[in-house]
C-alpha cells in the first residue's frame, strides 16, 4: 500500500467553519514515542490528535483542545488522520457466528462513510411523560477520568453518578446541588447519548458467503483506527533502520527528510540489492 504524505484539509465537525489541516501519522519522532500497547486509549487518541491536527483558523479554543472535544469530534479527528495516513479503504476480518460455520470473512469498508458534519455539545432527553433533562455530551477528559476510576480492576463505575455529572438542566432549570439521578432514568439517557453519537456503538451487518447466514458484528471503529495507526510505527522504524545502516544517518536526520525523498533513497537501496 502506498502511504500518503500530503496534508489533508478536513472540516471540523460542529466547528463553526474551522478546518483541520491533517498530516499523516508516522512522519514525526513524536509519533514513534506513542505506546499503543500500554497507554490508555483516550491518551493515545489525544496524542495522535495533538500531533497530527492543526486548526485553521486557530481562533476557537474549544476546537483547539482535543481533551475538551466530544467523543464524536475526537473520533472524527482520528478518522481524518487515518485517511490521511492509510487512505479510506479498510477490510475488516470477522468470524461467522453460526455454530456450524465459524468461517472467516472480510468486510470491505470505506472510511468516508463514517464522516459526520455535526457535533452537538448537548442533548435533550425525556425520561418520562413529564420530566426532561439536558445533558452535555461526554468529552475525552470524561472518558479518561472514568477509566481511571475503574482502577484497580475490581472497581465498578457509578453509572448514575456519571450521568449526574452530565446533567446541565432538569426541566429547563439547574438541578439542586444535592439532587440524585434516579437509576431508572439510565436507559433513556444511554439511548439519547447513542442517538447523538451512533459511531460509538456500531454494528456491521452482512451475510456469510460460506453458509449464507445473516451476520451482525459489533464494531469498535476507534479501536480499528488506532490499530491501523499502530501499524505505521514498525514500518517507519524499518525505514529508519535501513537508512541508518546504509547511510549512517541519525534517527532525527532521517525523520527530517521529506517522506517522498526518504522513499527515493529506499528505492535506490532496494534496486542496488542492499535490502
Amino acid at each position: 500500500m502506498d502511504h500518503m504524505d500530503t496534508v489533508l484539509r478536513w472540516p471540523v465537525p460542529g466547528g463553526q467553519g474551522a478546518t483541520w489541516e491533517v498530516r499523516p501519522f508516522g512522519q514525526s519522532l513524536a509519533d514513534l514515542a506513542l505506546d499503543f500497547q500500554r497507554w490508555y486509549r483516550p491518551v493515545l487518541v489525544s496524542a495522535v490528535l495533538q500531533t497530527c491536527l492543526h486548526v485553521v483558523p486557530n481562533t476557537l479554543p474549544s476546537v483547539a483542545d482535543p481533551w475538551a472535544w466530544t467523543l464524536n469530534r475526537r473520533l472524527q479527528g482520528l478518522l481524518a488522520v487515518t485517511i490521511a495516513t492509510r487512505g479510506a479503504h479498510l477490510d475488516v476480518t470477522v468470524t461467522c457466528a453460526a455454530a456450524a460455520c465459524g468461517a472467516l470473512m472480510d468486510i470491505p469498508l470505506e472510511l468516508h462513510a463514517f464522516r459526520a458534519a455535526d457535533d452537538p455539545p448537548e442533548v435533550y432527553c425525556r425520561v418520562d411523560e413529564s420530566r426532561e433533562l439536558r445533558l452535555r455530551v461526554p468529552t475525552g477528559a470524561d472518558q479518561l477520568r472514568w477509566l481511571r476510576e475503574l482502577q484497580p480492576a475490581e472497581c465498578t463505575l457509578d453509572y448514575a453518578g456519571i450521568a449526574r455529572e452530565l446533567v446541565t438542566a432538569l426541566d429547563e432549570g439547574p438541578p439542586a446541588a444535592d439532587w440524585c439521578l434516579p437509576t431508572t432514568w439510565l436507559p433513556a439517557i444511554e439511548a439519547a447519548l447513542e442517538d447523538t453519537d451512533p459511531l460509538t456503538s456500531l454494528e456491521l451487518n452482512t451475510q456469510c458467503p460460506h453458509c449464507g447466514d445473516a451476520v451482525t458484528i459489533p464494531f469498535d471503529l476507534e479501536a480499528a483506527l488506532l490499530h491501523l495507526l499502530a501499524g505505521e510505527q514498525p514500518r517507519v522504524l524499518d525505514e529508519i533502520h535501513c537508512l541508518a545502516v546504509v547511510y549512517h544517518w541519525s534517527e532525527p536526520e532521517i525523520m527530517a527528510l521529506p517522506v517522498a525523498r526518504r522513499r527515493q533513497y529506499l528505492r535506490r537501496i532496494e534496486e542496488a540489492g542492499r535490502l
